[in-house]
């Protein structure tokens, strides 16, 4: 294992935000003077907070739960700031994901923010398409990539008005329906990972963004009703190099790699641009990789075997800190971690470093069933300090057992090594 380099770290949030129901910091964004986190709540709806400070105590919930009342959303899957608003899109498998935006104000009547949302459910298909993991802006444009319960994912551009008192809910392009023909051999349940923008050194530039099956709707199905054939799909699932990585240069697409990056890795939920180059961070049974490509079409394996770390299977969330590429680590059975490279250029894993302690707790936690912090879901940089946030990701798997709820944690030293 690598040397580790524990920082001094300060937990501001505990037991997610005094509601073990918010089970994932699934977002975060640093937006008018605030830091802004967005929560996974199955039992309760979304939850979103802010602070000014950052500080222990001083964060205040500034939506109702789950947006609507009549059509409450789960999860906020990811924040951006696009025309000086704050964007939200959620995860709602009972009426289709959402987008909800606000212009910082508060509403003096109930102390929370004013809200607008800017779509119809699912993009006028309801639950048909449940939720996005994945905004970018591109050429001025808003893009917002989907998962759908069955058949290709969907890329929507938002091309109406961005004045937040006349925003228009219908204004929604989708562009992608070429891959209708599958053409690009795009499986069943797709999810769009992530949309990163990268511009080549000739000035060209483009979205990037990683497509892979989704495993949920399988494991759905199984526990409505034991099937020994759909238990054999979640095995197979987890053996089948699925991600693909394309990109669109505003008029067409094209596939960019090997399914699985020609090996194992099933998934590639996280990516980042850092140093001239793009990375895709992967889910991988025999450990997590991360792989770069400085002209979009020849790609170099960088880390494998999630650092030798047993279980490190996935690279959930990677974030720039310092002039460093700091990487957020899925690990169910012994608890989350984090790594940065020493410095801004590295070619392994020999080049990075652990900086905070597995599971964000002085002791290991073994018991591979036991509710703990088992992935970083989130990194934003706030009042030059690095703030995480956590996941408890067993609580999805057993969605009636009490977790401890998610966990925010910041650097207190501003020195990242």
């Amino acid at each position: 294992m690598n040397k580790k380099h524990i920082l001094n770290w300060e937990k501001v949030v505990d037991q997610g935000f005094k509601n073990n129901n918010n089970i994932c910091a699934w977002s975060m964004k640093k937006y008018d003077k605030h830091i802004y986190i967005g929560t996974l709540n199955f039992k309760d709806g979304c939850q979103l907070f802010r602070s000014s400070t950052g500080d222990k105590s001083t964060w205040q919930q500034v939506n109702i739960n789950g947006f609507d009342e009549k059509y409450p959303s789960t999860g906020i899957r990811t924040l951006i700031e696009y025309k000086k608003l704050l964007w939200a899109v959620t995860l709602s498998s009972e009426h289709g994901t959402q987008v909800w935006v606000t212009n910082g104000k508060v509403d003096k009547k109930n102390k929370i923010l004013f809200w607008k949302k800017v779509n119809l459910n699912g993009f006028g298909l309801g639950t048909e398409i449940h939720g996005s993991r994945a905004m970018t802006i591109f050429n001025d444009r808003l893009y917002i990539g989907t998962q759908c319960k069955k058949g290709i994912p969907r890329i929507y551009r938002y091309d109406g008005n961005t004045d937040f008192n006349k925003l228009q809910p219908e204004k929604w392009t989708w562009i992608n329906k070429e891959w209708n023909e599958n053409t690009k051999k795009i499986p069943d349940f797709s999810v769009i990972g992530k949309l990163t923008n990268y511009k080549e050194k000739n000035g060209k530039e483009y979205i990037y963004t990683s497509i892979y099956s989704e495993v949920v709707p399988i494991i759905n199905r199984l526990k409505k009703k034991f099937r020994l054939k759909e238990l054999f799909k979640i095995l197979f699932f987890f053996f089948t190099p699925n991600c693909q990585i394309l990109r669109y240069d505003g008029k067409k697409w094209e596939t960019i790699s090997k399914k699985g990056f020609g090996k194992t890795n099933i998934l590639a939920m996280s990516s980042i641009v850092f140093d001239n180059n793009v990375y895709f961070g992967t889910s991988n049974l025999f450990g997590a990789e991360l792989w770069k490509s400085n002209k979009g079409l020849n790609w170099k394996r960088v880390i494998k075997r999630g650092f030798n770390v047993p279980f490190n299977i996935s690279i959930w969330r990677m974030h720039i800190y310092k002039d460093r590429l700091v990487i957020g680590m899925q690990n169910q059975f012994l608890g989350c971690q984090i790594w940065a490279s020493k410095n801004k250029k590295f070619k392994n894993k020999n080049d990075f470093i652990q900086i905070a302690p597995t599971g964000m707790k002085n002791k290991i936690q073994i018991n591979p069933l036991k509710i703990k912090q088992d992935g970083i879901r989130t990194f934003e940089t706030f009042n030059n300090n690095l703030y995480i946030g956590t996941a408890s990701d067993m609580n999805i798997i057993f969605y009636n057992k009490k977790g401890p709820g998610c966990e925010i944690w910041r650097t207190k030293d501003n020195i990242i090594l």
